[in-house]
């Protein structure tokens, strides 16, 4: 757990450099209880889709389970997966209170998912135009626009303002009738584009130009911004993909929402012979499109002046669907590309809503690379054909019937509405009634009626058949898994077998067709009744032989399970050879031990310190059946049997026994590594599963502990806490984390899962280390290895903790059974020790 911080409102103050450090590409999203979980998926998918790495989800108190449902949505979305999780208990002031509030809050990093394939621009900020009517022009600029909006103009190579004829000749005589300047357009466009190339010749990083900073100023235009694409050697020609921002200082219908003008150069279909190499255009070209115009609105916003507005929606038309559009491209194709060029370019702050005009029906023209077999009369193909429009008279009327049909409908529900608040007010007042009755009667109202109780025993009786039904499949699954690959070797035998038995009967005409029929009758089986051949052929024998053979398939199972289950219990019979049979070979075996040595675990079970896990399983069973009271009646055998009981918990755990092999030298050196390496990352594996596995139960315990002013561990730690430079330590200062010389864990999760009732109780039932207490490891365990054994330090655990709202502190050894809260552990003032081990404070003491 973090340290705590002080605060008055809102989210805890987070280390924004250290996270750079660690996490290069990341950012923090604050979650809070009063928006819904939609917007914050919405949000964290777009920031993972705009090239966040790694995504900080940070809450407190109540926003703390709007965090958790969050995490638990990307990682079913498989959008992003968690790294780590840190929790904080944030020290805060409020004026309703004249005590401090401690409020919880978790810090959840969640790194990108490797197979997330999401859009980095939001839906909101794509919009699409209906048809227009007829006579309108829809992308045009408009007598009542209400918002600062820019419109995409199509250009061409020698940056003219559209001609007349072209479908954007609009544009040039609304500028014309504002009193701008057409020429001086052109001259602009040369002029910028120019600079621009220049400067990227200088420059590779540099793409953009803009009018303060050029030789030519427009008269007519308060900004200027020139943006050369990204990858310019992809394009046929070096104006293609060459995007113009313009900002006018006369407003076309002198309306300044009407603010400016975007001019394109789209790709000339003519230079590109392949239609791929026309996408990839296109593409770029829209990519182009959105970095000029988030270029812009960030210079809009970083204005000292604040007299420049930024551009909250640009409309434009569907680039390159147009007259220029290739010969074999289609329409689907074409704003595919464009809008995933556009997507591409999205940043989340600048970018502005993307409104596309309306795209009539129209025969592209065709291309100059393509050849026709027959030039007088020229047919489209399929493929260039535009789809459909859906606006048909057709398609109208079924709309508007199935808009008739909805509000049949919504009536109709509506009524059904009515009727049954009605029915449900009819039957309350009569309920009330009979409420009364039985009060005045004194009778016993609301019982459970016997027929309600007999469903109730039905549905407990269903649930217990089902969980019998549930361990008996579970029976069966672990039965096959034991004995399935034996069992279905010895059933195929077997059954091969009597297969071959049967054909020898029938071959050798000791089995005839009519015996088979009159077994089949005699045990009233009817299915193979008409399907005994005559026994005329070879092939008829073989049948009448399978029949057999089916016809004995109880005979044969039964015989096949007696076959497997008897090999399994001779191997499941342990073996004792070597081992002693009585309890008096057995005392003498420990009578004959060195003199001055005490025994080992080993020569309690009579093994040799490399015997595998099942040989210990062997002899403990062995020795517990002859040591058992009930069947020895000799007093010494109760020490025995404890021996016996102490050796088995050791050399059966894993952990336990590497441990006790490595203090008594029961360890090759030539297995220590090997041995070490594989016990520490299983260990380290088992310690973040514990994590990640018990998280919901940590927070749900923190949260109910934290309501009722109970016990909350804030920080415990384990391991080394011995100070790593003594001398640069006051005896008045609180002992951090990386004070320590280490190593050690943070079992704060470890321990609040282990609080019951309010209390912690460790090892109530003698010392133990706490190396084995669940999700727990002795970090010191693998530097005591390469020391044969022998610890440097003395392992330490460290508890910083809440109860009613006080803070706590205990430093223990290993192994000391105690018990939390004690009232001797609160911290009196606001000196917070720290890990105050022996070591540390003598070290303190002597500076």
């Amino acid at each position: 757990m973090t340290e705590s911080v002080e605060t008055t409102k809102g989210h805890p103050k987070i280390n924004i450099e250290a996270i750079c450090k660690e996490y290069p590409n990341s950012k923090v999203l604050l979650i809070s209880a009063q928006r819904p979980r939609t917007f914050f998926i919405r949000t964290s998918c777009e920031l993972l889709a705009g090239g966040t790495e790694v995504l900080i989800l940070s809450a407190l108190g109540d926003a703390i389970p709007q965090c958790i449902q969050l995490q638990q949505a990307l990682i079913m979305k498989k959008a992003a997966t968690t790294i780590r999780f840190d929790t904080t208990l944030n020290k805060c002031s409020s004026s309703r209170y004249k005590s401090t509030v401690f409020i919880p809050g978790v810090q959840i990093y969640m790194r990108k998912h490797p197979d997330f394939k999401g859009s980095r621009i939001s839906p909101a900020h794509v919009s699409f135009a209906a048809k227009p009517k007829s006579g309108d022009i829809d992308h045009a600029f408009k007598l009542d626009a209400s918002e600062h909006s820019c419109k995409v103009v199509q250009g061409d190579a020698s940056f003219q303002l559209p001609p007349p004829g072209s479908p954007h000749h609009h544009f040039t005589e609304a500028l014309k009738s504002s009193g701008h300047n057409l020429e001086a357009y052109q001259h602009l466009f040369k002029t910028l584009f120019k600079e621009a190339v220049n400067a990227h010749s200088a420059d590779a990083e540099t793409f953009a130009v803009t009018m303060s900073d050029s030789s030519f100023q427009h008269p007519d235009l308060s900004f200027a911004l020139c943006r050369l694409p990204k990858k310019t050697h992809e394009f046929k020609s070096p104006e293609e993909g060459v995007v113009f921002v313009c900002i006018f200082n006369k407003h076309p219908h002198s309306n300044i929402h009407n603010m400016g003008m975007i001019y394109v150069v789209e790709p000339n279909a003519r230079h590109y012979n392949d239609v791929k190499d026309y996408y990839r255009a296109l593409h770029l070209t829209g990519e182009n499109l959105m970095t000029t115009v988030c270029d812009h609105n960030g210079m809009a916003k970083r204005d000292s002046s604040k007299s420049r507005k930024t551009m909250s929606r640009c409309c434009t038309y569907l680039i390159g669907a147009g007259p220029n559009t290739h010969g074999h491209a289609t329409k689907l194709d074409v704003a595919k590309h464009l809008l995933n060029g556009i997507a591409e370019g999205y940043r989340y702050g600048p970018a502005s809503m993307f409104h596309f005009a309306f795209n009539p029906r129209r025969s592209p023209a065709p291309n100059s690379n393509v050849t026709s077999s027959n030039t007088s009369t020229e047919v489209e193909p399929e493929a260039t054909r535009f789809p459909p429009s859906k606006k048909s008279s057709s398609y109208r009327r079924k709309n508007s019937l199935r808009r008739a049909i909805a509000r049949l409908k919504s009536r109709f529900a509506l009524f059904k509405v009515r009727t049954r608040y009605r029915e449900f007010r009819r039957k309350h007042l009569n309920l009330t009634a009979v409420k009364k009755y039985f009060s005045e009667k004194g009778l016993k109202f609301g019982a459970t009626p016997r027929a309600a109780q007999r469903r109730q025993k039905m549905r407990e009786f269903k649930e217990k058949v089902k969980q019998n039904s549930t361990a008996l499949k579970l029976g069966a699954i672990f039965a096959i898994k034991k004995y399935g690959k034996l069992g279905g070797g010895i059933y195929l035998g077997v059954y091969i077998a009597t297969l071959i038995f049967m054909n020898v009967l029938t071959f050798n005409d000791y089995l005839s067709s009519s015996d088979v029929r009159r077994l089949l009758k005699k045990i009233n089986i009817s299915h193979f009744d008409f399907d005994v051949p005559d026994m005329d052929s070879y092939f008829a024998k073989f049948t009448v032989a399978y029949i057999a053979t089916k016809i004995v398939e109880p005979v044969r199972l039964v015989v096949s399970l007696l076959l497997i289950f008897t090999p399994m219990e001779d191997a499941s019979a342990p073996s004792t050879s070597g081992l002693s049979s009585s309890i008096e070979d057995y005392k003498a075996r420990r009578s004959r031990a060195p003199t001055g040595e005490s025994p080992s675990l080993y020569d309690y079970l009579e093994l040799e310190p490399g015997c595998a896990p099942a040989e210990v399983r062997r002899a403990y069973y062995h020795f517990a059946r002859i040591l058992h009271p009930d069947k020895c009646n000799d007093p010494s055998a109760e020490p025995l049997l404890c021996d016996i009981q102490s050796a088995y918990d050791v050399l059966s755990d894993d952990y336990k026994r590497m441990l006790y092999d490595l203090k008594n030298g029961f360890t090759k050196d030539d297995q220590l590594a090997q041995q070490m390496v594989t016990l520490q990352e299983g260990l380290k594996e088992r310690y973040v599963h514990f994590l990640q596995d018990h998280t919901q139960a940590y927070i749900a315990s923190v949260i109910q502990e934290y309501y009722r002013r109970g016990l909350v561990i804030k920080k415990a730690l384990y391991g080394d806490l011995s100070l790593r430079e003594p001398g640069k330590i006051t005896s008045i200062e609180t002992i951090a984390e990386g004070d320590l010389n280490g190593p050690f864990i943070d079992v704060t999760v470890q321990l609040q899962v282990l609080i019951e009732h309010g209390v912690l109780h460790i090892n109530p039932g003698g010392p133990m280390s706490y190396a084995f207490l669940p999700g727990f490891y002795n970090p010191l365990d693998f530097t005591a290895a390469k020391n044969n054994g022998q610890y440097e330090v003395e392992t330490q655990l460290y508890i910083l903790y809440l109860f009613k709202g006080d803070v706590h502190e205990l430093t223990i050894c290993d192994g000391t059974p105690f018990k939390l809260p004690m009232r001797a552990h609160r911290v009196y003032g606001s000196y917070i020790k720290g890990p105050y081990a022996v070591a540390n404070l003598e070290a303190l003491e002597s500076t």
